[in-house]
């Protein structure tokens, strides 16, 4: 059975918000709209815009309401969308970073290594960058800093040294292909400790494909 997606600290995020009737607020992070509907419960005369750059999640958002703004874009240009619809200032933002359960559930979307499907990765399926071209182009160098800087893998010179090693042979398409090289690159102390050894280098290839951290950055 399929299970409905829980918005993680619904209440805690939105009740440090203060929400204010009349407020102006921006949910940088549409998903399901689990925060949204929540401040739009709090609010009476004011406005919410969501953001949300993954069309796919905004089709199933199913919120109907005059004070709500859906934006198909990326939470990074907030301030341009809010200048040219003329909104000089909001009462407060809320971002929830990261990649959705949905998403994670949805294996052709190519996030998780629990499914084998084409590596993609991008929450904005119109961009070009997607986690193939990121696994089969990227120089070992640029391998092994993205799996430090943004999983922390320790074994970070050993999995890009591998990727390079198997893709010289035969592009790297597919999830789970890249779980056994993953494997393949770990002593066998870490394949029995506890969680999925490929979770850090996937969190690393889903940052970089989506330049979360530049998002922020600019946000």
């Amino acid at each position: 059975m399929k299970q409905e997606h829980v918005t993680v600290l619904l209440h805690e995020a939105v009740d440090y918000l203060d929400i204010k009737p009349d407020g102006i607020y921006i949910d940088g992070t549409l998903g399901r709209g689990g925060h949204s509907q929540l401040i739009l419960s709090k609010l009476l005369t004011g406005k919410l815009y969501a953001f949300d750059k993954d069309q796919e999640a905004i089709k199933k958002v199913n919120i109907e309401d005059e004070r709500f703004e859906i934006i198909n874009a990326d939470f990074r240009d907030m301030a341009y969308e809010m200048s040219i619809r003329n909104v000089e200032k909001v009462d407060g933002i809320l971002l929830d970073i990261g990649v959705s359960s949905p998403q994670f559930d949805e294996a052709s979307r190519g996030f998780s290594y629990r499914f084998d499907d084409r590596l993609d990765m991008r929450m904005d399926q119109s961009q070009a960058l997607n986690a193939y071209e990121v696994v089969n182009t990227y120089s070992e160098d640029d391998l092994k800093r993205i799996f430090y800087e943004y999983g922390e893998e320790k074994y970070a010179s050993s999995v890009a040294k591998n990727i390079i090693k198997y893709r010289k042979l035969n592009p790297i398409k597919t999830t789970f292909e890249l779980v056994d090289i993953i494997k393949a690159s770990l002593p066998n102390k870490e394949l029995r400790k506890k969680g999925h050894p490929a979770k850090q280098v996937f969190q690393a290839l889903r940052i970089e494909v989506n330049d979360e951290l530049g998002a922020l950055r600019q946000a």
